[in-house]
């Protein structure tokens, strides 16, 4: 019995230091090898899609951290259209487009 309860203490302290140095991943995470960026010259540096938020009818957007809706000044640009994962964000005639997804989704 003393040599059950020295295994289990010992078990217990083991088992902890084995999976220390082992990495976990989210195996529902998509296997992403780059992220491309829209890179804007000026005071914006990249921007980046991040989330597109329906609730009750609205539609927001996080680009780079920052909360938006349709009409609103992404610094220099206007967000002029938002789609389920696409953005654009429009200066004059120039128009950007921001995606969410920037891989292929493995079936």
């Amino acid at each position: 019995m003393k040599s059950f309860y020295l295994f289990s203490i010992w078990l217990l302290l083991i088992l902890p230091a084995l999976s220390f140095g082992k990495s976990y991943q989210d195996p529902t995470k998509p296997n992403i090898k780059h992220q491309k960026n829209v890179s804007v010259a000026g005071s914006l540096g990249t921007l980046r899609l991040e989330s597109v938020i329906r609730k009750q009818g609205k539609v927001k957007v996080v680009i780079s951290g920052k909360i938006y809706a349709k009409g609103e000044q992404v610094g220099e640009y206007v967000l002029s259209k938002i789609n389920a994962d696409t953005v654009y964000l429009t200066r004059g005639s120039e128009q950007l487009k921001l995606e969410l997804y920037h891989h292929e989704i493995k079936r």
